[in-house]
């Protein structure tokens, strides 16, 4: 039987409205949203929020492993460049287009998904890069073997996660995850 191991989380949240945020910070409610915005406004809105300094801080420090949940808009609010340095493995999903316009980072992959990755996965493009990672935390859970290495030097991460689930009490993250993408 695969040993099982418990996993150290660390969430963050990029917020239009608070900028980067931990996961467990309570916020009043708010309209507000990078998605739409034109790039002079979102970059603006951005450095007000001190979201590139702060998500540079954050990405740096030295983690197993990350990942990057975000849309398009919000990417482009963390304004990642060649000078991003990651202080560990770091899987970002994004969409085809963000995935054009990034650049090359060292310790980072870009796994690229869209509506045919939705359908792959029988899920809501709005949910997908949720619930992918919920399928490589529950791997690793399941499997010591697999780590962060492990998804970085995997070729085709999709088909290693496209299996059947080995977790009887697998959750949907559906309601959990909200992207703007």
């Amino acid at each position: 039987e695969a040993a099982k191991h418990k996993l150290d989380i660390d969430l963050h949240i990029v917020s239009a409205g608070y900028g980067l945020v931990p996961g467990d910070r309570k916020l009043a409610p708010y309209e507000c949203s990078f998605t739409g915005r034109g790039k002079g406004d979102l970059a603006s809105w951005a450095l007000l929020l001190n979201i590139p300094n702060d998500f540079r801080r954050l990405i740096c420090q030295p983690l197993d492993l990350t990942f990057l949940l975000l849309g398009d808009d919000y990417l482009s609010a963390c304004q990642l460049d060649d000078r991003v340095q990651v202080g560990g493995p770091t899987i970002v999903f994004c969409g085809n287009s963000a995935r054009k316009r990034l650049p090359e980072i060292a310790g980072l992959r870009y796994v690229p998904i869209s509506n045919p990755e939705a359908k792959r996965f029988s899920c809501g493009l709005v949910s997908l890069k949720g619930e992918l990672t919920s399928r490589m935390l529950e791997a690793m859970v399941e499997n010591s073997e697999i780590d962060a290495q492990y998804w970085l030097k995997t070729k085709d991460l999709l088909a290693i996660l496209d299996r059947p689930s080995t977790n009887e009490h697998k959750h949907s993250v559906d309601s959990q995850v909200k992207d703007p993408d």
